[in-house]
């Protein structure tokens, strides 16, 4: 069983539960998962920072809470879904699923700045990934909507794109509570 196969397989719409583990035993490895793309965020907008030569006007402390508040959205508005359309069940295999996913995208984010802050790449080729990679999460998210969750094509494009705007609200909370607004 790969991780990353079952993952291209729930993209694909075919039987990815046979390709990874969204038992109760594949929750914890999918939630530190999760909770491992903070770092990746981090460093990608460590990166950032590096190219635009301004002091940054948040501390990483506080950028880690209001990133790993970002992160951790999406299971909660996940959570939310599959018990409003009484399924629970389909909670912990698209969790799982989405998590994996996530990270995955944000390890090729962060290589992309690696390859910036290295010097072997342009801060426009870094940006790019990253805006494609964000880009891709919207799309992952729609997709694994239809397939890990079984949702119509409509509801899967609104429920990922609520999975978007929920994430980027906490985020703008985030930074204007620290800007004082």
């Amino acid at each position: 069983m790969s991780i990353f196969s079952g993952v291209i397989a729930a993209l694909a719409g075919k039987g990815f539960r046979a390709q990874m583990d969204t038992g109760r035993t594949g929750f914890m490895p999918a939630l530190i998962a999760l909770g491992l793309t903070v770092p990746l965020y981090l460093f990608c907008a460590y990166g950032a920072a590096q190219n635009s030569g301004v002091e940054p006007g948040i501390s990483a402390p506080v950028l880690t809470v209001i990133l790993t508040m970002t992160v951790f959205t999406a299971p909660m508005v996940i959570y939310l879904i599959s018990y409003l359309i009484s399924a629970p069940e389909r909670f912990r295999p698209w969790m799982i699923v989405r998590s994996w996913a996530v990270f995955g995208l944000a390890i090729i984010m962060a290589l992309g700045f690696a390859l910036f802050l290295g010097g072997l790449a342009p801060f426009k080729l870094a940006y790019a990934i990253a805006l494609v990679g964000y880009i891709a999460s919207l799309l992952v998210d729609i997709r694994l909507a239809q397939t890990a969750a079984q949702m119509n094509p409509v509801a899967a494009v609104l429920i990922g794109c609520a999975i978007a705007i929920a994430s980027l609200l906490v985020m703008l909370a985030g930074f204007a509570s620290v800007a004082g607004y």
